[in-house]
């Protein structure tokens, strides 16, 4: 699984104009508003194509949809892929999502949407120290335990069970504690508790500002919402206040699930030095953001459906703390720095390109659009939670090809680009009464 923050490293005009592999930066006016578009797609879009390999029954034995993982009711959830389903015929228009299962827990945390949701079994629910959270059964006859209740309480924890069914729950006040919730009933199901870290913030000398700082690491500085040339952005400014809670990433952590198909160490890229893979982490410091992660389980969920075969998404770039982000040229507002946005490609036999996911032998920005248009229609059926959808596609045999940015920042955006001969052409890949914008931020 590739997973590095690559030659993105280097100015957008530089890397399409030499061909690197880019593979952590977005135009600065991308993640913002609409671009102005420069071509339009004259063909109607096929989205057969390769099929994704999902593994298995879902966690309680019952049949959860095409190509699902399989969980070990008594143990850990086993990673061995299994057969397929027959590849989907191609779709040209979004149509219905496929169904979802039934997740098995929701959670609500108090003050902290971002951290709020549902979940599936052995996911990680992450939640603020010394937060209250409420956490709810979604399987009629199953009742919520703390597996060592005591271990909870000791270290200052409060667990008040209703009915069974439902935990209320007052969380330690010391960070990085990790706690074993389990769900009882006609089979046993297991969840992590993850009692996060906050960060410290600090009005920068600008107004409006914040500057976010985790032990001796500086994260960084959130710009003013307010200052911001994009009417989107001014007008959504609650949605750029700084991220608060944060999870470290170590190897005590980076397997953890988020979701069945999404672990925790894919959310923070590996770097590149002098054009080489590292195992080094620009920082150990994400802050989980639900609604994205139920966003890309669902992608993946999606793509399976109609055919595509691989077993996790690869994830270009994940988080980004502001100062990484500067370092590399990405947007001052980019919902990277907030922790709820991806850029993802299918990259199943790790040559760090995308697949050709509608097999027309090719490998550019529309296999690209195979995945925007599944993201579109689970946004279209309000089956996750809004947000930007990217296009990007590359000519050179060493760049990654394509790959897609999706986040869940919570109003619609959408834009595209393929850089050709050193040339950035923009995209209209989406229809035109589904996002209008004429601003240039």
């Amino acid at each position: 699984m590739s997973n590095n923050d690559g030659g993105f490293s280097r100015a957008v005009a530089n890397s399409a104009s030499r061909g690197r592999k880019v593979l952590d930066i977005a135009p600065r006016d991308a993640e913002n508003t609409g671009m102005r578009l420069a071509i339009v797609m004259a063909a109607a879009l096929g989205l057969g194509g390769c099929l994704l390999e999902l593994p298995g029954p879902g966690a309680d034995g019952e049949s959860d949809g095409p190509d699902l993982a399989h969980i070990d009711l008594e143990g850990a959830p086993q990673d061995e892929p299994q057969e397929a389903p027959p590849t989907a015929p191609a779709v040209e228009s979004p149509g219905e999502p496929a169904d979802v299962p039934d997740q098995h827990l929701e959670v609500a945390v108090e003050g902290a949407p971002e951290l709020s949701g549902r979940f599936w079994a052995w996911d990680t629910v992450c939640l603020p120290p010394g937060g209250a959270a409420t956490i709810k059964s979604l399987r009629p006859g199953y009742e919520l335990a703390l597996a060592d209740p005591g271990a909870w309480t000791g270290a200052g924890g409060k667990a008040e069970p209703s009915g069974g069914d439902v935990l209320a729950l007052k969380v330690p006040q010391k960070p990085g504690g990790m706690y074993r919730l389990e769900m009882r009933g006609a089979k046993r199901v297991a969840f992590w508790l993850c009692v996060l870290t906050e960060a410290a913030a600090t009005r920068d000398r600008r107004p409006g500002t914040w500057r976010l700082k985790i032990g001796r690491e500086t994260l960084g500085t959130y710009a003013d919402p307010a200052a911001s040339a994009s009417r989107l952005v001014r007008e959504h400014k609650d949605l750029y206040a700084p991220p608060r809670h944060f999870l470290r990433i170590d190897g005590s952590t980076e397997r953890l699930q988020l979701a069945p198909h999404l672990l925790a160490g894919q959310m923070v890229s590996f770097i590149e030095v002098d054009g080489r893979k590292t195992k080094r982490r620009h920082t150990a410091w994400f802050p989980p953001n639900r609604p994205l992660i139920e966003k890309l389980e669902r992608l993946s969920r999606e793509l399976a459906a109609g055919g595509v075969r691989f077993k996790r998404l690869t994830i270009n770039s994940g988080f980004r703390s502001p100062v990484y982000n500067a370092r590399i040229g990405g947007s001052g507002y980019s919902r990277h720095m907030f922790g709820d946005a991806a850029d993802v490609m299918v990259d199943q036999d790790g040559n760090d390109r995308m697949d050709d996911l509608n097999r027309d032998g090719v490998c550019d920005h529309r296999d690209a659009l195979v995945v925007a248009q599944a993201l579109r229609k689970l946004e279209l059926a309000g089956s996750v939670r809004p947000g930007g959808i990217g296009v990007y596609g590359y000519d050179t045999a060493e760049s990654c090809a394509a790959f897609v940015h999706v986040d869940a920042r919570g109003f619609v955006t959408r834009w595209g680009s393929d850089y050709r001969r050193g040339r950035s052409l923009a995209l209209n890949w989406w229809p035109p009464e589904e996002f209008k914008e004429d601003e240039s931020d």
